[in-house]
């Protein structure tokens, strides 16, 4: 039987349950953390303590309930959101703790449980245990949140879904990010790059529900980007939004394109 990653799918070169590619990903998840958790602030716009302020009352500017949330270890979380920082990161470094696969918690910072549990032995012994893809998702979605309570832009936009074939023959179906269409994309679940030009071409046809701004469509396409806005409002692509960018399915923009070339006697590309 082939040994595959549980997290990606991908046929394992050694014995475990992660391959190398995600081992990589859980460490930049947790250094991200790391920076992100740096920059909360509970109550943003409040003047320093140090400072005296007018006579009479005032009222300070109230702190967010989500940093709360995520910086005081004795808060709990809600149904939706995820526990203090400090309570995750120690909750997997006591786990790891007790498979053996990291030294006893000590301290009680965010940046030293940072450290231990991305540092390379923990992540070599994080590859044979089961604890590696549930630890990859409560990381993930902490990562969220923090980037939420930070306002931090994701500045990817979502392509669609990997096509990568996994162990029962099914697409791996993690979500293919990239900066714009005509820059590198890469799966946020098996690791899979694409580099621009015919192999990100040949991811389009693959892709569902492939998305790209107008200057992305017309990489694609190869046409001006006053061509695509002329065929999205003329064919009525429906407009998908990622914060304030406006992106168009592929698969509507190569239906117009096709639809422009049988006109013309053209055949298909």
């Amino acid at each position: 039987m082939i040994d595959r990653c549980d997290l990606c799918s991908r046929t394992l070169e050694a014995t475990g349950v992660a391959c190398p590619g995600c081992l990589e990903g859980i460490g930049r998840t947790l250094a991200e953390i790391g920076t992100l958790y740096q920059r909360l602030d509970p109550a943003p716009g409040r003047a320093s303590s140090s400072a005296r302020g007018a006579p009479g009352f005032r009222s300070s500017s109230p702190a967010r309930d989500e940093v709360i949330v995520l910086t005081d270890p004795a808060s709990k979380a809600g149904n939706e959101g995820p526990p203090a920082v400090l309570n995750v990161l120690y909750g997997w470094w006591d786990a790891l703790r007790d498979a053996g696969a990291a030294p006893p918690p000590d301290g009680a910072s965010v940046a030293r449980a940072v450290q231990v549990l991305a540092a390379d032995d923990t992540l070599s012994a994080l590859a044979q245990l089961e604890l590696a893809r549930p630890m990859s998702d409560e990381l993930t979605e902490l990562r969220r949140a923090l980037r939420r309570a930070c306002g931090v832009d994701d500045p990817t936009t979502p392509l669609g879904q990997c096509p990568i074939q996994g162990e029962s023959e099914s697409p791996c179906g993690g979500v293919v990010r990239g900066r714009a269409w005509g820059d590198p994309a890469w799966c946020t679940r098996c690791g899979t790059t694409w580099a621009p030009g015919q192999e990100m071409r040949r991811l389009a046809t693959q892709l569902g529900g492939a998305l790209a701004d107008a200057p992305g469509v017309a990489r694609y396409l190869d046409v001006a980007v006053s061509t695509v806005r002329t065929w999205a409002q003329r064919d009525g692509w429906t407009v998908h939004r990622h914060g304030r960018r406006r992106l168009y399915s592929l698969a509507e923009a190569r239906r117009s394109l096709h639809l422009r070339m049988e006109l013309a006697g053209v055949g298909r590309y």
